[in-house]
């Protein structure tokens, strides 16, 4: 498959920092089953909607381990307006009773420091987990996601729950 643009450079993104350095719990080559859309700025909410619905009813046996929908057009928009229209999303996912988390991932973006560490500045390393080459939706399965998390905090064996595990190690 061929992809171009955004679609390319966040495929490249996908398989060379996430997947290499697994930084999320599904982020192995077992699991790197993706299936990515870009969508545009009109239509990036309308879109995760659909593939989250496709996600979650697809069978078993042809379910990618999650979605993403590449929205370019909104490169220029504010990196916390794309995490409040994932929220929205996910919200809207929630009412309709279907177990689909939707992430956010954006250039510019910048979490709250964790509890008991510094303020850092945008430029802290800790934010590039959260960053792709453009705002990006990401769409997973709830048992999946837990599963791997799971899965992850097994794996090391240190005690601490897979997302706070995960957020640490990141």
């Amino acid at each position: 498959m061929v992809l171009a643009g955004a679609l390319a450079s966040t495929h490249a993104w996908l398989t060379e920092f996430v997947v290499a350095e697994r930084l999320c719990p599904w982020a192995s080559p077992a699991r790197a089953s993706v299936r990515t859309v870009e969508a545009s700025a009109a239509t990036v909410a309308a879109e995760a909607l659909r593939e989250a619905r496709a996600l979650a009813e697809a069978p078993a046996s042809s379910r990618a381990a999650t979605t993403l929908v590449v929205a370019p057009a909104l490169l220029d928009d504010d990196a916390s307006a794309f995490v409040r229209l994932a929220q929205s999303v996910g919200d809207e996912l929630r009412a309709d009773g279907l177990a689909i988390d939707v992430l956010a991932f954006h250039p510019e973006r910048v979490d709250a420091p964790l509890p008991g560490s510094a303020a850092a500045d945008a430029d802290a390393t800790r934010h590039y987990a959260a960053r792709s080459p453009y705002p990006t939706l990401q769409l997973l399965r709830t048992s999946d996601l837990e599963s791997a998390r799971a899965e992850w905090a097994r794996e090391r064996g240190d005690g601490m729950p897979g997302a706070l595990g995960l957020l640490v190690e990141n």
